[in-house]
């Protein structure tokens, strides 16, 4: 932005356009001076390629070529049986004339080539010319005298008709498919026929038979009928139709599968219309340009069983021919019938015919998101938004639906500029929830884990533990992975007058499900808000959010019960019927990015981030390691920069390219960023990042190069990284993106007999929180079709806050309606021998704190690694060393255990003065350990306990002694003794 005072000269887009009109006054004179340095021949070629009028040339002599075959046909009618020479052979003068005519033709367009090719002596001796010399020069040469006539020299004219082949390029550039197999098969039959039919009459000269003669042999012999009426007599004549059958039976083979293919792909996918099967569902429509599985991700989430809605009709419409493996997907059982694919483009308004979108429900737009140029996928995937929505505006005069997934976040805001309506669309920003969310797990371990859990249907089901795990860790992993979101209704007269977090708390008591958000409607707005603790429920109905293995039974949820000890509070804070002012999403959005940048901690402007280099000699520890780097790079930073967090720690971004000066500019405004220039693959640049010390390590994707190259390969810089480090630092926690969740068989070779069952989600570093797959947000994508309060369920979970206007901030804190947020924290020390179900009832009553999971440590149930298991059951038996999710408002007490260790560890150090404590619990990397810490306090506590009951017990026999009789008697023998001692000494 560009200021004069406070006063705004230009926007953001019109600086933008204002740069862009500078650059390209500055590339006219540049580009005025390439091009006059570009030469005549190169000039030519340009003008012959981008007018059109190459392709018109090349028709032209494809046309020259057929007719001088036609020309040479007619000519051997005038041929003697016998040898040609200049006393039998008289041909008429118009076929010469024309021949010659063609002859300089055909030199001509052989000179243009010449002239404007860029290797002249490799065009020389190209195949294309060597036959055209072969084909001209031998009958030119009798024409003009150089030799007397011969059979030999003409027939060769024949090959004239092989120069149509220059015709295919052509086909490739302007035809269809269909239209170019086709050519393909004709020119071949042709070709064969011709020429056969031309040498036929030199070697069987004898049987006076005329050129049609051996063509209609040619054709009775490839059709396989063969009347008989005409046989080769010499061997020569048997050879050539040897050869002539041979090059059918390898060339045609080929070429009527393609054609074959081609006709069946066109006939089926671009011409085909959509036809809906039941009036009364509506189908969905899928745009974008994503890779299948993306699409696979996405159907098999929309035709899930749990959603109970298996007839919605679904087109996806691309702009290209279904690949192998999308054939693959729509001949699957479950959705050929439901699902049809159009080739078409969504900007052309016959192909949204095609596609019946005016009567759509809904359109979803799928992103690329392993593509490289992210800002054209977005603006592609805006402009069939808005397409969509002009065609349908203008034939139902109403909106669409549209469910859109675009990779970065800045387009969000053009999006939602574009339109002036869209107030029911779903928009997903990928980048954002993804750096959000990565970044999230360092703080958070576990958590992408509990949301591919909360969001996605397809699961295997419990049954397949075996009865020999069922102590083990995959028993508690696999029951925590069945439990999802749901929607439930709340009926007032059950549950008004209590607040939100009393009534969690009794329908977990009673039915083992955790309600954790609440739908409250303000002033005609429907706002989302995640464990409002304080709310009071009033006589309205309500809905919402538990987390469940299954749909609740509403009839279940009425017959819950609340302590007849707790009163009802009918009172309800007071609201204003009306709010000044209007609230549009456009406002919300802008009005945020002022107060979302002041949540975190910022440099002041112009302080610079050290960028360290192999000299830089700077050592870290507890710091997080970067490897890689994308656009959108500060929305990872951000919830490590937090202003809510106690503490910052380092973050160290290593990468082999140096970071572009536009992406500096965004980092550098947080503090404690390094950048490294080195490769993550490389175990010294590892050793400059101090990788041994680190908290925790991220990989972040690399995009694919090209667009055919396979999502496999695009992991395999991620896999090779993954392996480096851990050999460098087994315990360190990294936490990787992958496209594909196969590939994490390379990352981990476990010998878990339920990876092959049930795939790789059960897999350790899947159930670690190690990995996140970017096919997660396309499961995400559907949810929001089925529940659009999705999406704003996630943004709270995993970027801490939900989009609510400013303007009713005062009446949120007047109803008590705050959103909360995960955090993970220790179980603290009073509650460690709790249940799960005694943790969540002193939680939620006491510490108006959620508990919604367990993340397990590592080695305490058969497990090498730590696991998520997410929402336990009430009796589920918890370790000293788990952890637990929490949902609160603020950041726990109970996260700051080391602050409490470091305090109880100076308390410990003036009894034990001798001793350097705090020393003796320190690793080499400086950081103590907190789970021997916390054992030392346990017995420590336990000392203390025991000195007060002996100090207890020493009181009450001296108060016992008190009452004999021969107590103060002896006191007094006893002091009058030291008294004559003391007199003797003296």
């Amino acid at each position: 932005m560009i200021y004069k005072g406070s006063k705004k000269i230009f926007n953001s887009m019109e600086q933008y356009q204002l740069i862009r009109q500078i650059e390209k006054e500055d590339e006219v004179p540049s580009k005025k001076t390439e091009e006059a340095k570009i030469s005549l021949p190169i000039k030519l070629a340009k003008y012959l390629s981008v007018s059109g009028f190459g392709d018109l040339l090349l028709a032209i002599k494809s046309l020259l070529s057929l007719f001088y075959v036609i020309n040479h046909a007619v000519d051997t009618y005038s041929w003697p049986s016998s040898s040609i020479n200049a006393a039998n052979y008289q041909t008429d003068n118009t076929i010469v004339i024309l021949e010659i005519i063609m002859d300089i033709l055909f030199l001509l367009d052989f000179l243009i080539n010449f002239y404007i090719s860029e290797n002249r002596l490799y065009y020389i001796f190209s195949y294309l010319s060597i036959l055209e010399y072969v084909s001209i020069l031998p009958s030119l040469f009798v024409r003009v005298g150089f030799y007397p006539g011969n059979k030999y020299a003409f027939v060769t004219r024949a090959l004239m008709f092989l120069q149509i082949t220059r015709m295919e390029s052509f086909f490739s550039r302007r035809a269809t498919e269909v239209s170019k197999n086709m050519f393909k098969i004709l020119f071949t039959l042709l070709s064969v026929m011709v020429e056969a039919s031309s040498f036929l009459i030199v070697v069987e000269q004898d049987q006076s038979q005329s050129f049609h003669d051996f063509l209609y042999f040619m054709v009775v012999t490839i059709t396989t009928v063969g009347y008989g009426d005409i046989v080769p007599q010499t061997i020569l004549g048997r050879m050539i139709v040897i050869v002539s059958i041979l090059i059918l039976l390898s060339l045609i083979p080929a070429q009527v599968d393609s054609l074959t293919k081609s006709i069946r792909q066109t006939s089926k996918y671009k011409t085909v219309k959509f036809i809906k099967k039941h009036s009364s569902i509506n189908h969905i429509i899928i745009l974008g340009n994503a890779q299948v599985e993306g699409y696979k991700t996405f159907l098999q989430e929309l035709y899930h069983q749990d959603h109970g809605i298996s007839e919605i009709p679904s087109v996806i419409m691309k702009n290209q021919h279904p690949s192998e493996e999308m054939l693959k997907l729509l001949q699957r059982n479950n959705l050929s019938n439901q699902l049809t694919y159009l080739y078409g483009n969504p900007l052309n308004i016959e192909d949204l015919k095609r596609a019946q979108v005016e009567q759509a429900q809904c359109v979803i737009i799928l992103a690329d998101k392993m593509t490289n140029d992210h800002e054209s996928e977005d603006h592609r995937n805006i402009m069939y938004t808005l397409a969509v929505k002009q065609y349908v505006q203008n034939i139902t005069k109403s909106d669409i639906r549209v469910c859109l997934q675009l990779l970065k976040p800045q387009i969000k805001d053009i999006y939602y500029q574009s339109i002036d309506y869209g107030y029911i669309d779903q928009v997903i920003c990928v980048d954002e929830l993804k750096l959000y969310l990565l970044a999230k797990t360092c703080l958070c371990p576990g958590i992408n884990t509990i949301i591919s859990f909360l969001i996605a249907s397809d699961k295997p089901d419990t049954s397949v533990v075996e009865k020999k795990d069922e102590d083990s860790w995959i028993n508690d992993y696999i029951e925590g992975m069945q439990n999802e979101i749901y929607r439930i209704s709340l009926d007032p007269k059950i549950f008004s007058g209590y607040t939100f977090n009393i009534v969690s708390q009794h329908i977990f008591r009673q039915l083992g499900i955790i309600l954790f958000a609440l739908e409250v409607k303000v002033l005609d707005e429907t706002k989302l808000f995640i464990n409002p603790a304080d709310y009071l429920i009033q006589d309205i109905e309500y809905y919402g959010y538990v987390i469940a293995s299954q749909q609740p039974n509403n009839k279940d949820i009425q017959k819950v019960k609340i302590e007849s000890s707790i009163p009802r509070n009918h009172n309800y804070p007071t609201v204003p019927k009306q709010m000044p002012g209007t609230s549009y999403l456009k406002d919300i959005i802008t009005n945020e990015k002022s107060q979302k940048y002041n949540a975190f901690y910022q440099n002041k402007v112009g302080i610079q981030n050290l960028q360290l280099t192999q000299y830089t000699e700077r050592r870290f520890e507890n710091h997080y390691i970067v490897c890689g780097f994308v656009s959108g790079l500060k929305y990872l930073l951000m919830p490590l920069r937090a202003r809510s967090l106690k503490t910052i720690h380092p973050i160290v971004i290593i990468n082999n390219e140096t970071i572009p000066s536009e992406l500096w500019n965004q980092i550098n405004t947080f503090p404690k960023v390094y950048f490294m220039l080195g490769s993550p693959l490389k175990q010294e640049d590892l050793e400059r990042a101090c990788v041994k010390k680190a908290l925790a390590l991220v990989i972040l994707s690399k995009p694919r190069e090209k667009q055919t190259e396979n999502s496999g390969m695009v992991d395999a810089d991620t896999i090779f990284i993954y392996k480096t480090v851990k050999y460098m630092n087994p315990n360190i926690q990294i936490i990787t993106e992958l496209a594909q969740l196969t590939a994490i068989s390379f990352i981990s070779q476990t010998k878990n007999s339920y990876v092959k069952q049930i795939g790789y989600l059960a897999s350790e570093p899947f159930a670690s929180g190690e990995i996140y797959i970017s096919t997660m947000l396309d499961t995400l994508i559907c949810q929001a079709y089925y529940n659009p309060f999705i999406i704003n369920i996630l943004d709270q979970l995993i970027m801490g806050g939900a989009t609510h206007n400013p303007k009713f901030k005062k009446i949120y804190n007047n109803l008590r309606l705050h959103s909360a947020n995960i955090f993970l924290i220790d179980i603290p020390l009073q509650y460690e021998s709790y249940t799960f179900g005694q943790i969540f009832d002193v939680f939620i009553s006491v510490h108006k704190m959620i508990p919604i999971g367990l993340y397990k440590a590592a080695n305490t149930n058969n497990n090498s690694k730590p696991y998520v298991f997410l929402k336990p059951s009430a009796d589920s038996k918890t370790n000293p060393k788990d952890k637990i999710y929490v949902l609160s408002i603020k950041q726990p007490k109970y996260e700051t255990d080391s602050y409490q260790v470091e305090n109880n560890l100076f308390q410990n150090q003036q009894q034990f003065t001798g001793i350097n404590i705090k020393s003796k619990l320190q690793g080499d990397d400086g950081r103590i350990d907190m789970e021997i810490a916390r054992s030392i306090f346990k017995i420590s506590n336990e000392i203390e306990g025991l000195q007060s009951d002996l100090s207890q017990l020493n009181q009450q026999n001296f108060f016992k002694n008190l009452t004999n009789r021969n107590f103060i008697p002896s006191i007094r023998s006893v002091v009058k003794k030291e008294i004559s001692n003391i007199h003797l000494n003296s």
